[in-house]
């Protein structure tokens, strides 16, 4: 009896570890699948026209569209990288939309089974194990982390989205940038990192990224001789950052550089410093609702024209942004993982909180592809702790196992669906007036979308609306 009891178990493992081989495989599957229905998206007319539709300087890979491509700062934008992706499809599918999208979907597939992998490699560096079978369970958890990111309804906006290339490109060296700065490998770090940069200047907080898994979980810098504290091995530590700190400044100058023109930026006396506090801490209690509880997505939430500052949704949000610093910094030895992922994804998202302000928006659900990353690992960890401690054999686990895949297909249902709202302009900008009825830029750009379509009578309606909504808006609608 006890061989055969032996043997089984063997088998057991044996299959056990088969299965685990095809986590990341099955992490692509599932990502790829729940996007499928974007591969049946058109362009849209928001900023697709401009970028793709109407634009002949990135259609073709001469010297003359290289060129383009690497000195252009386009609608504010520095992403030659980018263009030269859009290129190259343009080379296989001309204009067909399939193209653009299928691109994106992959870049997005394979993202999600790279942060499955830096999920692993983080876990197992922040836990120790005493055997073999319990560092099984980091590829399970591991995948939990990847799913989390890849199919959150948060993550349609960047996928499904053409132009957003730019995200799922960017988001792609980025993790590459992390996974070689984790095993050492400095200089292919740094390299992936100048192409992140060149895709998408989002990534230009990173340098802060590397300091925070020096202090944990790689445990490079000692929680009791703090960074600031000048060791030999901090300095170090410091002037490893260095030319990270020189790319993201030099495209951060270039992307200041091209945003600062007339009419983009909002200058101090337009828009003041209380009310660009009151959207960062707006923006910052948004995302995080809406990470939790991802519906009733819009592609644009307009920012309001006059920002009533004593309102209550920045008032609570407010009072959020300041009771969780105050509280994970109180709790810090405890909790030290939860405080600096809540340390990352402010600092990812600053850029975009309206401290600089521009275009229209007051929040947008792209903005969330690097900055939740630090969500999704800590529900991975956490499913790991959980699963350590002697629940993991009774009831309470196979509770939170089940809440887990209940979640999974939550998500990918939510995210389903999501992703037909991008199926052309008028199925976006009407589910934009559904969130928000007296959004301004979607009754235009709905209008535009009917006039085009020879629909005057239903556009002229729109245009009335917005001109309504805010009668300074200069819009011909005769």
């Amino acid at each position: 009896m006890e061989q055969k009891q032996i043997a089984g178990e063997k088998q057991f493992f044996n299959f056990q570890d088969k299965l685990q081989k095809f986590i990341p495989i099955l992490v692509a599957c599932i990502t790829f699948i729940v996007f499928l229905p974007m591969l049946n998206n058109d362009f849209v007319n928001f900023d697709d026209n401009q970028f793709l539709i109407q634009n002949n300087n990135y259609k073709g890979l001469g010297w003359t569209q290289l060129y383009w491509m690497f000195k252009t700062i386009f609608a504010g934008n520095y992403v030659p990288l980018t263009w030269l992706s859009w290129a190259a499809d343009y080379q296989i599918w001309g204009m067909n939309p399939l193209g653009y999208h299928l691109g994106n979907l992959l870049l997005h597939t394979v993202n999600a089974v790279l942060f499955y992998h830096l999920a692993f490699k983080l876990l197992d560096k922040a836990v120790p194990v005493s055997s073999q079978d319990e560092r099984k369970r980091f590829y399970i958890c591991a995948g939990i982390s990847a799913l989390f990111f890849s199919i959150h309804p948060l993550r349609v906006e960047s996928v499904a989205w053409a132009v957003e290339r730019r995200d799922v490109l960017s988001g792609f060296f980025y993790l590459l940038t992390v996974i070689f700065y984790i095993r050492g490998r400095l200089g292919i770090s740094l390299a992936a990192y100048a192409l992140s940069l060149l895709s998408k200047g989002m990534g230009i907080s990173l340098p802060v990224l590397l300091i925070l898994l020096d202090i944990y979980p790689l445990r490079r810098i000692s929680r009791q001789s703090p960074i600031w504290r000048l060791s030999q091995e901090n300095r170090v530590l410091l002037l490893e950052k260095i030319p990270y700190v020189i790319l993201a400044l030099t495209i951060t100058i270039i992307g200041f550089m091209g945003q600062y023109s007339p009419g983009t930026m909002r200058t101090m006396l337009e828009y003041d410093t209380s009310s660009r506090i009151c959207q960062a801490c707006f923006g910052l209690s948004f995302y995080l609702l809406k990470t939790l509880v991802p519906i009733h997505l819009s592609p644009l939430y307009e920012l309001p024209v006059y920002l009533n500052i004593v309102s209550w949704r920045f008032i609570l949000s407010g009072i959020m942004v300041l009771c969780v610093s105050s509280a994970l910094w109180a709790l810090r030895h405890k909790y030290l993982p939860v405080l600096l992922v809540w340390i990352y994804y402010v600092v990812t998202l600053l850029p975009v909180l309206g401290f600089v302000q521009f275009g229209a928006q007051i929040a947008a659900d792209r903005y969330t592809y690097l900055s939740c990353l630090g969500w999704a690992m800590l529900l991975g960890g956490s499913f790991l702790k959980f699963g350590n401690n002697k629940s993991r054999k009774g009831y309470g686990y196979i509770l939170v196992s089940a809440i887990v895949v209940a979640a999974i297909l939550g998500l990918s249902v939510l995210t389903w669906k999501q992703t037909k709202i991008w199926h052309d302009s008028e199925t976006l900008w009407s589910q934009a007036l559904a969130i928000e009825p007296a959004n301004v830029a979607a009754h235009i750009n709905l209008g535009v979308d009917l006039a085009n379509r020879n629909k005057l009578k239903e556009a002229s309606e729109y245009f009335r609306a917005a001109l309504v909504l805010n009668p300074g808006d200069v819009f011909d609608v005769s």
